[in-house]
């Protein structure tokens, strides 16, 4: 009786699963759907750093696909892991986009997409849209191209990474602004964590008091243009090594939408620099006025210290059986 049981519950295991055939790899389906033509047409037509959103998921599970960029290849705002970094959540929820406390939402971090300004500030030059998307017009996105329906639109208002302020306002008193106000006043200047002050030293305050006036999205792109003035132009980037040149007429502060973390490091014209967190999370270094070279470096915290445990731990268990072998050789004898 068991082993029909066996037989019986692994013929329907096997006979009535869903799979994938050889024609379904090959189809225009999933994560191979025209999106993918759309991303490559970018990657050939663009060689700089941008991030591309996608209003729609290509994969074929219950749930509504966030991680496209990794499959697809390409950078992107939305995140879902169970372990999202700890500073973009920050991020996310100092802007009211989510709310930190809610678990779910901090796994499945939906991105920049409902925020057309953050959008612009974070690199995101493309849009990919799983049908006719022309409001997106109205944001300042113009059309490139479709894919059979599927519609690839650039941003004319997007920035480069690495951007420079030299205004500053603390976080306790950023927050307090609404969240409207908090996207146009980024476009500005930067927010200095509370623990880091005294980066404030030697920069102009905002003045509160001007988010009393009323939000116009034509303001807002001459803030966008404007801060396309001072940048870092990019010589190298790979994911954990970023280099780069700027000239600059005062000392400004630069700013980077990498999620500040412990494992980069900077050095600035040669000499070992600070990275603070501005921004609610993200990354920034102050910069001199006249032309600097900024080297970005990344490496995973104790990955040093682990590599050193992990070898000796290898010598400990080589020397434990040479020992071993040693004494059976002398036992033999």
């Amino acid at each position: 009786v068991i082993a029909l049981e066996a037989i019986y519950f692994s013929g329907t295991t096997v006979n009535d699963r869903d799979v994938m055939t050889g024609e379904d790899v090959k189809s225009k389906v999933g994560y191979n759907d025209y999106s993918l033509d759309a991303v490559n047409y970018v990657k050939q037509m663009d060689h700089g750093f941008y991030r591309i959103t996608k209003d729609y998921g290509s994969g074929m599970a219950v749930h509504h696909s966030i991680n496209d960029a990794k499959v697809q290849g390409f950078y992107s705002t939305p995140s879902y892991f169970s372990f999202n970094q700890k500073n973009y959540i920050k991020f996310l929820g100092d802007m009211e986009i989510i709310d930190p406390k809610n678990e779910s939402a901090t796994r499945w971090a939906r991105g920049l997409q409902s925020r057309p300004l953050l959008m612009s500030l974070a690199s995101c030059k493309y849009w990919i849209a799983g049908k006719n998307a022309d409001f997106l017009l109205n944001f300042g996105y113009e059309p490139v191209k479709n894919f059979n329906n599927i519609f690839l639109y650039r941003n004319k208002f997007s920035l480069p990474l690495g951007i420079t302020y030299n205004q500053v306002l603390d976080e306790g008193t950023f927050k307090k602004i609404s969240a409207v106000k908090k996207d146009d006043y980024l476009l500005t200047g930067c927010v200095v964590a509370d623990q880091d002050k005294d980066l404030m030293a030697g920069f102009k305050k905002y003045n509160i008091a001007d988010t009393a006036e009323p939000f116009a999205f034509e303001k807002s792109t001459q803030h966008l243009l404007d801060l396309r003035k001072d940048t870092l132009n990019i010589t190298s980037f790979k994911e954990s090594h970023i280099k780069g040149e700027i000239n600059l007429t005062e000392p400004k502060i630069l700013f980077l939408s990498i999620p500040f973390d412990e494992g980069w490091s900077v050095k600035v014209n040669g000499a070992t620099s600070k990275l603070f967190c501005i921004n609610c999370g993200l990354t920034g270094v102050k910069l001199p006025a006249g032309k600097s070279t900024v080297d970005l470096q990344f490496e995973p915290r104790y990955m040093k210290q682990g590599g050193m445990v992990s070898l000796a731990g290898i010598l400990v268990f080589v020397g434990l059986l040479s020992v071993s072998k040693l004494k059976k050789g002398s036992g033999a004898a």
